[in-house]
């Protein structure tokens, strides 16, 4: 939403930790682009896109990520309606990290 008075975070409780973006019709996609509440953490998370909300493939794996960064940077080339980022949960973190931007171009 282009906007850094908002963010998104699931509880830590939530046994789903995705938020899930609908472009209204099929894109080309070309990069998402992630910038979590802590820039300074290394984050695992993955992203998965999808043209019909049902059946979902893999646009990034970051589930083994030690890398900290603002924003994450991740690229292929598919044509999506959805996408979908899911964050891992992380188990020293007591909290989860948020999402202040998901850009997909």
């Amino acid at each position: 939403d282009a906007d850094y008075a908002t963010l998104w975070k699931p509880n830590a409780t939530d046994s789903a930790r995705w938020l899930k973006a609908d472009l209204g019709k099929v894109k080309s996609v070309a990069v998402c682009e992630t910038r979590f509440e802590y820039p300074n953490r290394a984050m695992q998370y993955k992203i998965e896109y999808s043209t019909n909300n049902v059946s979902w493939a893999l646009f990034a794996d970051n589930t083994n990520n030690h890398t900290a960064g603002s924003p994450m940077v991740d690229r292929k080339k598919v044509k999506a309606r959805y996408l979908r980022i899911t964050l891992c949960p992380v188990p020293s973190e007591r909290s989860t990290c948020g999402i202040w931007e998901f850009v997909i171009r």
